[in-house]
């Protein structure tokens, strides 16, 4: 299996119409995966993230695309460096735009991009086992650093708190996310890329 992929997802399995909508060149690109009713498009194994003003949030790949085709999801996921860009769009209408992603070996990596509401499967980014984890990580953080207690007690609540909302928020290291996170999307909307 590839460290890295990139695919849209079409939710429309009409062929001829998503032909007529990108061209016959375009079309080549297209796939059906028995099983699923997401039409695969420009499913990129090996692939490099896509430019900054996508990972910012200043642009969206997704929308581009759904304002011809309809409803579209976006997938990027790489597990060397763990990296994630999900978007999902419909129309000319963002639903949901994450992007997990560190721009050097030497910064950690963080949620660079939250936009729109939250969907049904990121609750798997919030159970309280990932909890439990979150605050042993900032535990040993805040010791290592020799913060005092009380500093610890505050960022442990705000943890709480983002988990009982269940809030990715930008620039923020927890939830953790990475392209371990494509499984939930590709589970939850019944997604298959090809094999």
């Amino acid at each position: 299996m590839a460290a890295s992929f990139s695919v849209f997802f079409i939710n429309n399995g009409d062929l001829n119409f998503l032909s007529s909508q990108l061209g016959r060149l375009e079309a080549k690109a297209l796939a059906t995966v028995p099983g699923s009713d997401w039409t695969v498009y420009s499913y990129r194994p090996g692939a490099s993230p896509p430019n900054d003003d996508i990972l910012t949030g200043s642009e969206s790949i997704a929308v581009r695309l759904s304002r011809k085709v309809g409803e579209v999801i976006y997938l990027f996921a790489d597990s060397r460096p763990d990296s994630l860009v999900y978007e999902h769009a419909r129309g000319e209408t963002l639903l949901r735009k994450l992007v997990w992603f560190s721009f050097s070996d030497e910064s950690e990596a963080s949620w660079l991009c939250s936009v729109g509401e939250r969907e049904a499967w990121e609750d798997r980014l919030f159970s309280p086992n990932l909890l439990s984890q979150a605050i042993e990580e900032e535990k040993a953080g805040f010791e290592e650093s020799g913060r005092p207690p009380g500093e610890f007690e505050s960022r442990k609540l705000i943890l709480e708190k983002m988990w009982e909302q269940k809030t990715v928020l930008e620039n923020s290291r927890f939830p953790r996310g990475g392209g371990f996170v494509s499984s939930f999307i590709e589970r939850a909307f019944g997604l298959l890329k090809p094999s």
